[in-house]
C-alpha cells in the first residue's frame, strides 16, 4: 500500500514540472533537443505509484497540457494518460524503481505517447512530426536521470519495500 505522501510528492512533480515546462521551457532547448518536463516527471514518478495512480496523473498532465493551447485536447488528454497507466502497470507487476529502467521507459514512453497522439490526431507533415517526437524523445530520456535522483529519496522512502530475501 503506497502512502498518501507518496502520492503528494507525485503529484507536485508532475504539476510542477508543467509548470516549469510551460514558464522556462523555450528557454531550456539545446539545438533540437526540448525536453517536455512535466511529462519526464509523469513517467519517473510513474515507477513510485500504481497504475490507477499514474492514469490520474496522465489525465491531470494531459488537461493541463490541453488547456495550455492545444488544439487536439482529446488526444493529448488520452496519449497521457495511456503512458501514465502503462508506466504504472510496469511499476506494479515488473519493475522496482531503477535509473536504468527510468531513462529507458522515459525515451520509450515519450515516443509511444507522440505515436498514440498521431494515431488520434494525423498530422499532415510525417517526416517534421517524426523528426520532433524523435529529439523530444532523446530530450526526455537525458533529463529522466536528474528527474529521478530529485524524485526518489522523497518517494522511495514512503514506498513499501519489497523483501525479497525469503
Amino acid at each position: 500500500m503506497k502512502r498518501r505522501s507518496t502520492r503528494f510528492w507525485a503529484a507536485a512533480a508532475v504539476v510542477g514540472g508543467f509548470i516549469i515546462d510551460m514558464a522556462y521551457g523555450h528557454t531550456l532547448s539545446v539545438g533540437p533537443l526540448r525536453a517536455d518536463i512535466g511529462f519526464v516527471c509523469l513517467m519517473v514518478a510513474g515507477l513510485f505509484v500504481g497504475a490507477g495512480t499514474g492514469a490520474v496523473l496522465g489525465l491531470v498532465l494531459g488537461i493541463l497540457q490541453a488547456s495550455y493551447g492545444s488544439v487536439y485536447a482529446g488526444s493529448v488528454m488520452v496519449s497521457r494518460t495511456t503512458a501514465g497507466w502503462g508506466v504504472g502497470v510496469l511499476e506494479e507487476h515488473l519493475f522496482r524503481d531503477n535509473a536504468y529502467v527510468a531513462v529507458g521507459l522515459t525515451f520509450a514512453g515519450t515516443l509511444f505517447c507522440e505515436l498514440t497522439f498521431f494515431a488520434c490526431a494525423p498530422q499532415s507533415d510525417i517526416r517534421a512530426f517524426a523528426t520532433d517526437a524523435f529529439w523530444t524523445a532523446c530530450g526526455n530520456g537525458l533529463l529522466a536521470l536528474p528527474v529521478y535522483l530529485a524524485l526518489r529519496r522523497p518517494m522511495a522512502r514512503n514506498t513499501d519495500e519489497v523483501d525479497y530475501s525469503r
